[in-house]
């Protein structure tokens, strides 16, 4: 099975706590499971909230992508519409060189769980990943 060490192997990752601040203040708290795939998925709900102002939901709930050596993999489908790489995507990738390959959704994409902090609402908000279990609590102060 991908991404599952042999017998005396190590992982290449098995955590990624991940804070953000702002103005000193914390402002994004993530992290996922999901081997070499971690750092995607933490990077990339980062992107959607911080370059696009995406909510911490609709982030969360985002297709993924993973670049691996030669390979570049897309998220294709799965546990919703939201979790699919579009055509016009995969048209426009192709045209710019690259070799693109969809795969179905599964926890193995990063299992992304984040609280973000909306400074005008002065409140938390949380997202799990709906690719495998988990949840997101804010704290309540």
């Amino acid at each position: 099975v991908s991404g599952i060490s042999k017998p005396g192997e190590r992982h290449v990752t098995g955590q990624s706590p991940t804070i953000l601040r702002k103005d000193g203040k914390v402002a994004l708290v993530l992290g996922s499971a999901g081997e070499r795939r971690i750092t995607s998925a933490v990077t990339e709900v980062i992107h959607q909230v911080i370059d696009r102002g995406r909510g911490v939901r609709d982030a969360v709930y985002a297709p993924r992508w993973h670049w691996q050596g030669p390979q570049l993999a897309l998220e294709s489908g799965g546990a919703g519409k939201a979790l699919g790489v579009s055509d016009e995507t995969i048209d426009a990738l192709k045209e710019r060189g690259f070799a693109p390959q969809r795969y179905p959704s599964s926890p193995y994409w990063g299992r992304v769980q984040a609280v973000l902090w909306d400074p005008a609402k002065k409140e938390w908000t949380g997202a799990a990943h709906p690719r495998g279990t988990g949840a997101s609590v804010a704290p309540t102060k």
